[in-house]
């Protein structure tokens, strides 16, 4: 399977001016293509969890996972079947 996503350096700058929660943390940019459109997914470039820096082999395949076309439509695939399978569930009869 070919990597499909290009991640970008490590910046500053928000991506657009009305993104201005945080200005002082340093943040990068993953474009991943999603049915022929781009998508851009902004994360922050500090530690994860105080031990994962972004070019973290861990980190960058959690990355890839969450920004692939696919996973979006397990999640909801899971909460769907979620959803049958309480449905169908009985109730229990009350103990006398």
């Amino acid at each position: 399977m070919a990597w499909q996503h290009e991640i970008l350096m490590p910046t500053r700058k928000p991506v657009d001016s009305w993104e201005t929660a945080t200005p002082c943390c340093a943040t990068f940019c993953v474009v991943s293509k999603r049915f022929k459109k781009n998508y851009i997914h902004r994360f922050t470039a500090t530690p994860a969890f105080f031990l994962f820096s972004p070019w973290n082999p861990v980190r960058r395949a959690c990355i890839f996972l969450s920004t692939n076309q696919y996973f979006d439509y397990v999640v909801m695939t899971t909460i769907l079947l979620n959803c049958v399978f309480l449905a169908m569930t009985e109730p229990m009869e009350e103990a006398e």
